[in-house]
C-alpha cells in the first residue's frame, strides 16, 4: 500500500494503542484494521460476522481481538465495549466503518431505510456513547467516522443512504464542539465510490449518478486517510476527484444549478428502474 509503514516496523505513535474498528469484517473497515495492526496498534475487530472476525484475528495472531456485535442493539454495544475496555485497560481510537447501502428511489423506500439508519447512523451514536467515558477518563481519544461524498450531495437513488451520512456529519460536528478541550478529537473521512462489496451491489442496481470507473478508490487508500485523520485530528478529509470537490463548492454557491445537474445525472437510473417496473423479470 502506498504510503504505509513497512510491516513489522511499528510506528511509535500507534504502538500499543487500543483501536476499536467497527465494521472490520470487510471493505474499508478490514483495510483500516489491517493498517492499524501493521503499525503496532492492538486492534479490536467489531462486526456482526463472528466467524469471519475470528478467522481474521486468528490469522493476524497477537494484537488482534475479535468481538462480534450488532450495532443496532445499544445494550449489546455497551456490554461489548465495557468488556473490551476491561480486557485492554483503555480505548484510544474508535473507527466507525459499519455501513449498508440500498440504492432506492423515494417511492421505493421501505424497511431497508430503517436498516440503513440503524446501522449507519444510530450504531455510530451507540458506539460513540459507549467509548466516551473511557476516552474522557484518559483525556485522550481519536474518533473517526467513515462518511461519504453522499454526506455532502444527495443524488438520485441515494436519498436514504445520504440521510444517514448527512446525519453522521452532524454527529461529528456536534461531538467535536462538545469535546473541545477534552483531548479527544473527532474526524470524518468522506470518500467517493470505493471498490468494495458495497459498490458491487450499487453497480448491480443500475447506472450510478456521477460514476467514473477511473476514479474509484481502493479500500487501502481510504484506510490510509483514516489513519491520517486519526493521527492529526483533521476535521474532515474528502476523498474525491477534483471535479467532485469543485462541484461541492459550486453547489453551495449555486444551489439551483446543482439541483439541475443532479437531476440530469440521475435520469438514466430513474429510467432504468421504471423499465424494471414495467418489465419485471428483466
Amino acid at each position: 500500500m502506498s504510503g504505509t509503514a513497512s510491516p513489522g516496523l511499528a510506528d511509535l505513535w500507534w504502538a500499543g494503542r487500543v483501536a476499536v474498528v467497527v465494521g472490520a469484517s470487510s471493505g474499508i473497515g478490514l483495510a483500516t484494521a489491517r493498517a492499524l495492526h501493521a503499525r503496532g496498534a492492538r486492534v479490536v475487530l467489531m462486526a456482526r460476522s463472528a466467524g469471519r472476525l475470528a478467522g481474521i484475528a486468528a490469522s493476524w495472531g497477537e494484537g488482534a481481538l475479535a468481538v462480534p456485535v450488532d450495532v443496532r442493539d445499544r445494550a449489546e454495544v455497551e456490554r461489548q465495549i465495557a468488556a473490551v475496555a476491561a480486557e485492554c485497560g483503555r480505548i484510544d481510537i474508535l473507527v466507525y466503518c459499519a455501513g449498508i447501502l440500498y440504492l432506492l428511489l423515494a417511492d421505493e423506500l421501505d424497511e431497508r431505510l430503517r436498516d440503513m439508519v440503524e446501522t449507519n447512523l444510530l450504531g455510530a451514536a451507540w458506539v460513540t456513547r459507549a467509548v466516551l467515558p473511557w476516552m474522557r477518563a484518559a483525556r485522550f481519544g481519536r474518533i473517526v467516522y467513515v462518511g461519504s461524498v453522499a454526506g455532502h450531495i444527495a443524488t438520485v437513488g441515494y436519498a436514504g443512504y445520504a440521510m444517514t451520512k448527512w446525519g453522521l456529519r452532524a454527529l461529528a460536528q456536534a461531538l467535536r464542539a462538545e469535546l473541545d478541550g477534552s483531548g479527544i478529537r473527532v474526524s470524518l473521512v468522506s470518500p467517493y465510490y470505493v471498490r468494495t462489496p458495497m459498490l458491487d451491489g450499487e453497480l448491480a442496481a443500475g447506472p450510478l449518478p456521477g460514476y467514473d470507473p477511473s476514479a474509484v478508490l481502493e479500500a487501502p487508500q481510504v484506510a490510509e486517510a483514516v489513519l491520517r485523520a486519526a493521527r492529526s485530528g483533521a476535521r474532515e478529509l474528502i476523498l474525491a476527484p477534483w471535479s467532485i470537490r469543485l462541484g461541492l463548492l459550486l453547489g453551495q454557491l449555486l444551489p439551483g444549478l446543482r439541483d439541475r445537474v443532479i437531476a440530469r445525472m440521475g435520469r438514466p437510473l430513474i429510467e432504468h428502474r421504471r423499465r424494471l417496473v414495467r418489465e419485471p423479470g428483466r
